[in-house]
């Protein structure tokens, strides 16, 4: 068969092969998205039978995640058990690892299906470089939609292993008859990758574990990342998101296993040190969890994570000093960056050194007032824009620990604007409280996902807000 013809049929598999792969991803989600659907539904038969206040909370997995325990479902319970004769309706509409662009997207269809009085958000944490701007237009859809395509990276990862069996079989005819025929590099992320640096499908499978995962189907997660391991057994990526997924299944000695063949494949992997540490603080084994992760900072001294696991040990075990030496090593590395400023000072104040805490708050804060996501700042105004449009109440919160002025500071105008601060909360709670009461990881920095006291604390203090508000309004 020519080798165009060869190529032709490969691009046909391709297109093929992810239509099928994209509906299959697609009908994946569907079990969480209806199980989220009918908690905010069933509810709602009784907003024709006399509720009379509708809250529509926005936001990503800080605002979906919890359950029962979530800040939103809190927020509900708490706002009805004040028998002020208002009765009120909470709708959770967080959504796993989104960006502000994709919340604005999704607005509008949200806005007409709830009819909300007022809207929460608590957004942003995920913007980055890359976080396209807002606009009502079929060009931002058509980005939107490329970026959020689940099958995206996969067809990349696919189209290149496919570059490399093209570029075996030209090779083979060359040697067969002479052909010349061969093509040498492809293009990615403005790289320049030869045949032999294509990715194999090994690492396909690998992106299809961390998207299973990251969705929380730790099954289908673990499926994937074993076939990455079968197609590329001597690749420690495919060990350790194995390990991960373990992880979340509660299945330790697994993880730990897993961890230590990601080791013996890539000694000078900090993600695999990273993972054998989590394996044995999981156990309560501190003393190794601590080697394991003095180890991964050893080997990458400017990968963030390091710092706040092995931080994280040190606070389960009580070594205020050990933690704050680690804050002292992150200053002496330059780190700048608003998260590790954030941890930084949440260890001065487990020392009881609130002014140096203060003084790492305040430059935290600094460093979000110059670098603010230009993306994020045009998305809240765009956001604040549709709600004042449709008279709808717009409540802007900001995460844990966070000071809200530069949140304000986004803002065109502040009009029309209640916010919303859980910095001082959180705060004085810290001196009450250790860290891990409030939060159960530190991906914010000063922050994480909170625990049910930390979202409690979130939904109280909303509480306050809104009963004063609608009490106000009323």
């Amino acid at each position: 068969m020519p080798i165009k013809q060869k190529v032709s049929l490969v691009l046909f598999g391709i297109l093929l092969c992810c239509f099928i792969l994209e509906l299959g991803l697609q009908l994946s989600s569907f079990a969480f998205l209806s199980l989220r659907k009918h908690k905010n539904k069933t509810p709602l038969k009784s907003l024709s039978n006399g509720v009379s206040y509708c809250i529509l909370c926005l936001g990503e997995s800080t605002t979906a995640l919890g359950e029962d325990s979530s800040w939103p479902t809190q927020l509900e319970k708490i706002l009805n058990e004040n028998k002020n004769g208002i009765s009120y309706k909470v709708i959770n509409m967080g959504r796993m690892a989104v960006e502000s662009s994709a919340v604005l997207s999704l607005l509008k269809a949200d806005l007409d299906k709830y009819n909300p009085d007022m809207v929460i958000t608590m957004i942003g944490v995920n913007d980055w470089v890359g976080t396209i701007p807002y606009q009502d237009s079929r060009v931002f859809r058509i980005k939107l939609f490329i970026s959020r395509l689940k099958s995206y990276k996969l067809a990349r990862l696919v189209w290149l292993h496919t570059i490399n069996k093209v570029n075996q079989a030209a090779q083979s005819k060359k040697q067969k008859d002479g052909g010349s025929l061969r093509i040498s590099s492809i293009s990615s992320g403005g790289k320049q990758l030869g045949a032999e640096a294509a990715l194999s499908n090994g690492q396909a499978f690998v992106e299809l574990g961390y998207y299973y995962y990251e969705r929380g189907e730790y099954k289908e997660a673990e499926h994937a990342f074993k076939k990455a391991i079968s197609a590329d057994s001597q690749d420690a990526a495919g060990h350790i998101g194995l390990g991960q997924c373990y992880r979340e299944q509660d299945r330790n000695k697994e993880m730990e296993k897993a961890a230590k063949q990601a080791i013996r494949l890539d000694p000078g992997n900090a993600d695999a040190y990273i993972l054998l540490g989590n394996a044995y603080q999981d156990r309560e084994d501190y003393r190794s969890a601590e080697e394991a992760l003095k180890q991964a900072v050893e080997l990458n001294p400017r990968w963030e994570p390091a710092y706040t696991e092995l931080g994280s040990c040190y606070r389960k075990q009580g070594k205020v000093k050990e933690a704050h030496d680690l804050a002292k090593r992150i200053i002496k590395e330059g780190l700048v960056n608003d998260r590790l400023y954030g941890f930084v000072a949440t260890s001065y104040v487990e020392e009881g050194r609130y002014y140096e805490a203060g003084e790492y708050y305040r430059k935290a804060e600094e460093f979000r007032l110059r670098y603010y996501n230009p993306a994020t700042r045009h998305n809240y105004n765009k956001l604040r824009e549709i709600l004042v449009e449709r008279g709808i109440k717009f409540v802007c919160m900001q995460y844990p620990m966070r000071s809200i002025e530069p949140l304000k500071k986004i803002f065109d105008s502040n009009e029309d604007i209640i916010f919303v601060s859980n910095e001082k909360i959180f705060k004085e709670e810290l001196k009450k409280a250790r860290y891990e009461d409030l939060f159960v990881d530190s991906f914010g920095g000063e922050f994480g996902h909170a625990t049910a006291r930390g979202n409690r604390l979130i939904a109280e203090n909303l509480a306050d807000t809104i009963i004063k508000e609608v009490s106000w309004k009323e």
